[in-house]
């Protein structure tokens, strides 16, 4: 039986954040029913479920929902021509989604342009397509090229080479890749993400690695490219990475948020750390400067730009975190979105309050996204 548990207070000097008043209490979704994954691709949103199933809505521009067509939906429908999958993955830059199968096999779908499908061919991909190679991967990134771990960990990427992104040694803009190329060196990968342009990786001992354009490197203004993984500068050994559009966020192994990259009025040209003194299990950065991350408790917080972590209205308890859009926001681009044990999901996003006359960004209240069908 599904239950929420009351956090109390526990205070500790460089710990967890102290929550001081019970979660809203969950609402438990019927099996088979239950959201496990949320992600977005450009202005649509795809929920993966307990079941493996997938259920998608928004604009399907290029057939990110899977389901064949091309048609917009308000409300959620079934995705992903009714394939069954582990896990889901969106895109930060394009309408492009991908999923991994039981058997570690990925398949993609949507947006195709350049090979991102990694079928082999440049034609509209509107069903899952099988990523050729036979590989079996770990995890998938996606954004306007796609890349993912194989179970060995090694690192491989597919798709437009315009500024060095697959990592494969190529910088030609005339160059799309379209089937999986393996990373320059032999390096051994736990994580992957990629932004515009650029991927990032975490090595093992949790130093990490960027290619493509330079803002990924944390290094300098982001006016040079690279095509070959490169270490990211500070020296700092990180847990989890993520990135989105022009930047990137990570948790050092201890829990503490850093970001670099395009922070919207200029360029964090080295991993800074984030205003706060809370640390974090999980993160999510999102297109617009943003990031999200949860504490141990479940407690969701979210910046943007420069601005100090937010708590989320509501106090929702949260299993995980994503991106997408709530079905009353079809024609925006990504929110923050989170579900929780039960299997509910939330989608909220950054409005503004005027203050002594000034502009200032706040967070909205989650809305409960509708019941699958």
């Amino acid at each position: 039986m599904l239950f929420v548990a009351l956090w109390t207070a526990v205070a500790s000097c460089g710990g967890d954040a102290s929550v001081t008043q019970p979660f809203t209490p969950d609402t438990p979704q019927p099996a088979g029913r239950r959201i496990v994954s949320i992600t977005s691709a450009f202005r649509s949103t795809c929920v993966l479920t307990d079941a493996g199933t997938v259920f998608c809505w928004g604009e399907n521009r290029f057939g990110e929902f899977g389901d064949g067509t091309t048609q917009p939906s308000s409300t959620p429908i079934a995705g992903a021509g009714g394939l069954h999958f582990a896990r889901l993955y969106g895109s930060t830059g394009t309408a492009r989604m991908c999923g991994l199968d039981a058997g570690a096999q990925a398949f993609c779908w949507g947006y195709n342009i350049n090979g991102e499908v990694g079928n082999g061919t440049t034609d509209p991909a509107p069903t899952p397509s099988l990523v050729i190679g036979g590989h079996r991967f770990t995890t998938i990134a996606s954004s306007y090229h796609t890349c993912g771990l194989e179970d060995a960990a090694r690192a491989y990427c597919w798709g437009p080479s315009i500024g060095g992104e697959l990592g494969d040694g190529t910088t030609d803009n005339f160059y799309s890749a379209l089937s999986p190329q393996a990373v320059v060196g032999a390096t051994r990968y736990t994580a992957i993400t990629n932004g515009t342009e650029f991927t990032c990786a975490l090595q093992e001992s949790g130093s990490a690695d960027c290619w493509g354009w330079g803002v990924g490197l944390g290094s300098g203004p982001g006016d040079r490219t690279v095509s070959t993984p490169t270490p990211v500068s500070g020296g700092l050994r990180f847990a989890r990475i993520s990135a989105a559009s022009d930047w990137v966020c990570a948790l050092t192994v201890a829990g503490v948020p850093y970001c670099w990259g395009n922070t919207g009025d200029s360029l964090r040209t080295a991993p800074t750390p984030v205003p706060t003194n809370l640390t974090f299990r999980e993160i999510v950065a999102v297109s617009a400067h943003g990031a999200c991350a949860l504490t141990q408790a479940g407690e969701a917080y979210c910046w943007y730009e420069r601005t100090a972590p937010q708590l989320v209205p509501g106090h929702h308890q949260f299993a995980g975190l994503g991106s997408g859009l709530s079905p009353d926001r079809p024609s925006l681009s990504a929110d923050y979105c989170g579900y929780t044990a039960g299997g509910a999901g939330y989608c909220w996003y950054w409005g503004t309050i005027v203050v002594n006359g000034q502009a200032v960004p706040e967070l909205t209240d989650p809305q409960l996204l509708p019941p699958l069908p």
